[in-house]
Formats: structure tokens, C-alpha cells, sequence
């Protein structure tokens, strides 16, 4: 059995994108984090299961989605063609 240390952090994973961009997924809470810069927010807005934060000028600086592997297979299932249809 894994020590409880072990299994919190196999459950997050940080991974780093193009230009200073960081994401990271909590397995146990279904968060996707996107860091798209080091600042601090100021304010946040929240569409659906999306929230965006902000700096003071209005720049997204950290975005969230939350239940973020139900938002994937819908991403994934409207992009799958559809039976019967020409490729």
C-alpha cells in the first residue's frame, strides 16, 4: 500500500507549455490549473465550469476548469465524427 504522501502526489502532475505556460491537474478534486503568467490576480469571472483570473489590467492570468475530465471526453466526443457520416 502507498503512503498517503505518496498517492497525493501521484493524484496532482505540473507540466510546463510554450512560453513560461504551466498546467497543472488534481486528479482528486478533476481541477485543471493553466498559469499563463507569475502575477497575482486581482479578480476572477466564472462561465459554467470555467474560471478565469485576472490582473488589474484585465489580462487572463490563471484559468481553472473544473470537473476538467467530463469538460475533455464532451471535447473529445463533439469532435468524433459521427457514425455514418463521410470523412
Amino acid at each position: 500500500m502507498r503512503s498517503k504522501a505518496a498517492r497525493k502526489s501521484s493524484s496532482r502532475s505540473t507540466k510546463r507549455a510554450a512560453a513560461g505556460t504551466k498546467y497543472k491537474y488534481d486528479r482528486e478534486s478533476d481541477i485543471l490549473l493553466i498559469t499563463l503568467s507569475n502575477e497575482k490576480p486581482d479578480f476572477a469571472a466564472q462561465s459554467q465550469n470555467v474560471i478565469t483570473h485576472y490582473n488589474k489590467r484585465g489580462k487572463p492570468i490563471e484559468i481553472e476548469i473544473l470537473d476538467a475530465s467530463e469538460m475533455a471526453l464532451g471535447v473529445v466526443n463533439a469532435l468524433r465524427p459521427k457514425r455514418g457520416a463521410a470523412a
